[in-house]
């Protein structure tokens, strides 16, 4: 039977606006042996399948520091503090594309990003019927180009190797599951 390792420190080392970072003593159960550990603390986030009255798969394609290149990906981003998940979702998806859709959105599921070192979820929500109301509105470190994709084309986005982030691929992963549609 697996054990929760025993936490014997916990020292915060910083603030780094997305994430706080924290050094971790934890101990082996089995072997009583401590091991120190890196974590990061994040809000929660959000991710948005969002798809246009004409069957369009909204992306983003945006720089990223971590890969120092361009990634093409869903609408997304950090849910605020006492902010709700779904509102989160409709907030990110029109500040960074200016589409709406409907009333609602549907919660598709739930993941870990990375539970190896981080703490948070990410929610996957749909949002229908998109159209373009608004401009963007970008927060000053974020510069992002909108595309289109038909529906019908997003397998050779993604057998094509376009669409490569983990997160995203989630999301169609659970969206192609709860409407058993085929995108791979």
């Amino acid at each position: 039977m697996l054990k929760k390792w025993a936490t014997i420190d916990s020292k915060f080392l910083g603030n780094h606006k997305v994430f706080d970072l924290y050094h971790k003593i934890r101990t082996n159960p089995n072997t009583l042996k401590s091991y120190s550990f890196t974590s990061l603390e994040a809000p929660n986030w959000v991710n948005v399948v969002a798809i246009t009255e004409e069957n369009e798969l909204i992306l983003v394609e945006q720089y990223r520091h971590g890969i120092d290149d361009f990634s093409l990906e869903l609408p997304a981003g950090v849910i605020e503090k006492n902010e709700e998940p779904d509102c989160a979702a409709k907030r990110e998806c029109t500040e960074e594309t200016g589409y709406c859709g409907g009333d609602n959105v549907l919660l598709l599921g739930e993941v870990r990003p990375n539970p190896a070192f981080l703490n948070n979820f990410c929610y996957h929500y749909l949002w229908l019927n998109c159209r373009l109301l608004n401009d963007q509105k970008l927060d000053e470190n974020e510069d992002i180009k909108v595309v289109l994709c038909p529906m019908n084309e997003v397998k050779k986005l993604i057998t094509g190797r376009k669409l490569t982030h983990t997160l995203t691929l989630s999301a169609l992963l659970l969206y192609s599951l709860k409407f058993n549609i085929s995108l791979i």
